[in-house]
């Protein structure tokens, strides 16, 4: 059995390596303040984009993307708005996206999915 922070660690670090080879330049991980925590933090073509990383070893509980309710949806921008203003990256346009994993650990596959744009202000 794979504990929740090494599962979520080991799809960050794939998430990261996926978004590298597509030319995304990562600025942060992991990223806490008071509203929440931002998986990767990352610029592309001129876009600040937030990313939320869900990755599963099982579909017991459903695909990840299925996981993101309105509720994390508000935190994720709650904290990106502090981002910004922490950052003073105000003349930025921002993206959300999702990038979901599947790992099948018998088999050694996984199955990366990226929703660009998934969800908005």
């Amino acid at each position: 059995m794979i504990n929740k922070k090494s599962l979520g660690n080991y799809g960050e670090d794939l998430a990261c390596e996926f978004l590298i080879k597509k030319g995304y330049i990562i600025l942060e991980r992991n990223f806490n303040c008071r509203l929440g925590e931002l998986d990767i933090i990352c610029m592309y073509r001129g876009l600040l984009v937030f990313i939320e990383v869900k990755c599963r070893y099982s579909l017991n509980y459903g695909v990840g993307i299925e996981s993101i309710n309105s509720t994390k949806v508000k935190r994720i921008i709650s904290s990106s708005k502090f981002y910004i203003h922490l950052k003073s990256l105000y003349d930025l346009n921002v993206r959300y996206d999702i990038i979901n994993i599947d790992l099948n650990l018998e088999e050694n596959k996984k199955n990366i999915q990226h929703y660009e744009d998934a969800f908005r202000l």
